[in-house]
């Protein structure tokens, strides 16, 4: 039997006691609806104040993409390429990854609308304006590898095998070591090339032909578009550098804290193994515990502030836990739950209801690096459990 065995680390927590509670004693209720959104977790008891349609993640989702590139034209014209662009790049970045890891990975569960040739046009759609894989290949091998239960992080799940791209699972190294690996990678402008190699095979040069002439079509108008309309240097600035250098470091970010890995490859599981290599993932941490207006108070509620609203939220959250990927857990207990629109307050009931059905209680880390961190964790176990001499 597989065992997925999780060290008494600090940064794991189970229950409904968290970081999100004492944000819910100290703050006023105004702004726990900003909370809700910005660490990724309802506070207990917490009942949505708005009812999320998949119309409306589609809508915001396009929304915002559109919004980061109309912004950066507009700076562009105006102030030229600057740091000015770094606001319209977020935008960018966030809308379109939204529109992969929630809109055509709904696609690819038939589960955006439920009605099959819809999701999966939709799905074939994005997937072509986005340069990602394949829309095909990619809902076979989602389905068919990822989320089962014998495949999941071994050598057939998508996710395993990207990780092994960034050389992570190369030999035995310290945690340290892993964290340079992956800063290195991230840096590496050959990296990225060869990712952006596999993004362009996936959607040019697929088994399928009429899936390649849909993508050389739209490619053929934009190149023309652009083109024609001398706007080259703006197309780089706000569609190309976002969409490769960035999206590839949001993903990679991303990918990295998703799961966790077993102690061994063996194809035998049971569904408590299966839910331990998931955990939700929550942005932020404990208010101070200050009241009065001192200068200490102050400083510490300043600095919590400002690493809210610039990393936990506008970083972590905006920029690589976008959509519902904080309670991918959630996703993987329930695939095809019509209530993926709401999956953040699903969760939460689900788990003060006491998993019915799981028999297995949640798993909760607070921090996007903290997550990483636990996932080299668990990858130095698997090495040692894996090595030839054992």
């Amino acid at each position: 039997m597989v065992t997925v065995s999780i060290p008494n680390h600090s940064i794991i927590t189970s229950g409904i006691e968290s970081p999100r509670q004492a944000m819910r004693e100290r703050l006023p209720a105004f702004i726990q609806p900003f909370l809700t959104i910005a660490t990724g977790k309802p506070y207990q008891g917490e009942q949505p104040t708005w009812q999320f349609t998949p119309e409306a993640h589609l809508v915001t989702a396009s929304l915002t993409v559109i919004t980061g590139v109309a912004l950066n034209i507009v700076i562009l014209d105006n102030c030229g390429a600057s740091f000015f662009l770094l606001g319209g790049w977020l935008l960018t970045v966030s809308g379109a990854r939204k529109l992969q890891v929630q809109i055509v990975h709904q696609c690819g569960h038939l589960q955006f609308t439920g009605r099959e040739k819809f999701d999966i046009i939709l799905g074939e759609t994005l997937s072509i304006l986005l340069i990602i894989k394949n829309f095909q290949e990619y809902q076979q091998e989602h389905n068919k590898d990822h989320h089962a239960l014998k495949t999941l992080m071994t050598l057939k799940d998508p996710t395993f095998q990207f990780l092994q791209t960034l050389g992570l699972l190369d030999k035995l190294e310290t945690k340290q070591q892993l964290w340079f690996k992956l800063l290195a990678k991230l840096l590496s402008p050959r990296f990225h090339c060869q990712l952006l190699k596999k993004r362009l095979i996936s959607n040019f040069l697929s088994s399928d032909f009429t899936y390649n002439l849909k993508s050389w079509g739209l490619m053929a108008t934009v190149i023309g578009a652009v083109t024609l309309t001398h706007t080259w240097t703006t197309f780089f600035w706000v569609w190309l550098f976002p969409m490769i250098v960035l999206y590839q470091i949001s993903s990679t970010l991303r990918l990295c804290a998703e799961h966790l890995f077993p102690e061994n490859l063996s194809n035998l599981r049971d569904k408590k193994d299966y839910l331990r290599l998931t955990t939700g993932i929550f942005l932020g941490e404990a208010p101070p515990n200050t009241t009065g207006f001192t200068l200490n108070s102050l400083y510490q509620w300043t600095i919590w502030w400002l690493k809210m609203v610039f990393f936990h939220f506008l970083f972590c959250r905006v920029f690589v836990l976008v959509g519902d990927t904080p309670v991918h857990d959630y996703h993987h207990r329930f695939p095809v739950s019509s209530n993926w629109v709401n999956a953040i307050f699903a969760r939460q009931q689900d788990l003060e209801n006491g998993c019915p059905g799981w028999q297995e209680d949640y798993q909760e880390v607070w921090g996007l690096f903290s997550a990483i961190d636990l996932t080299f964790d668990s990858l130095i176990r698997f090495k040692n459990s894996n090595r030839p001499e054992n």
